[in-house]
């Protein structure tokens, strides 16, 4: 990806308005390809480059992009963060990030194709760590994470099993979710 219009929110309360660049990396998060220079940011086209760890970075807005929309840091495990595109907010948050697969090598190693990937991973309140919840590829991996993940509202667990939901639904799944047993 290249640079893109955006805005990037500081953990100090400051903020800059210009060019971000957001790296996509083998099965990596959205983010950092070198993890020692981190974000990439610059005040205008011919400005000097300037580098942002994701403990530096509150959010990161990106404007006009392949990959539009509002990004938070947040943790993936105990000593990891990746960037995720944030798509829903509620009872419970889904959240995007995207990675290059590069499952096509030749006998050297070297990637023959890749394609971009979506993983979708969610998030409650208290929890401290994302929630893997979907990727493009594997059908079954949402059918047995979105059950376990989703318990608390049986309806739409019934409706995960019995396939009225798939991956392609996942808005829809966490929209559902964040209603259940709310209402009375």
């Amino acid at each position: 990806m290249g640079w893109a219009d955006g805005e990037i929110f500081l953990n100090d309360g400051s903020s800059k308005k210009g060019l971000i660049k957001l790296d996509f990396s083998s099965k990596q998060i959205l983010s950092l390809r070198n993890a020692k220079k981190g974000t990439k940011f610059k005040s205008s086209r011919k400005a000097k480059k300037e580098y942002y760890q994701p403990e530096e970075i509150h959010h990161i807005v990106l404007e006009n992009a392949m990959v539009r929309g509002y990004y938070e840091y947040l943790p993936v495990s105990k000593n990891k963060k990746g960037l995720f595109r944030v798509v829903t907010r509620g009872r419970v948050n889904l959240y995007q990030r995207y990675v290059i697969d590069t499952s096509h090598r030749d006998n050297n190693g070297r990637s023959l194709s890749s394609a971009l990937d979506s993983e979708y991973h969610v998030k409650r309140d208290g929890e401290t760590i994302t929630t893997p919840l979907a990727t493009d590829h594997d059908y079954k991996y949402f059918i047995k994470k979105g059950t376990t993940y989703f318990s608390d509202c049986p309806a739409l667990v019934a409706k995960i099993k019995d396939g009225t939901y798939t991956k392609g639904n996942i808005k829809k799944v966490v929209a559902i979710y964040n209603e259940c047993g709310t209402s009375k």
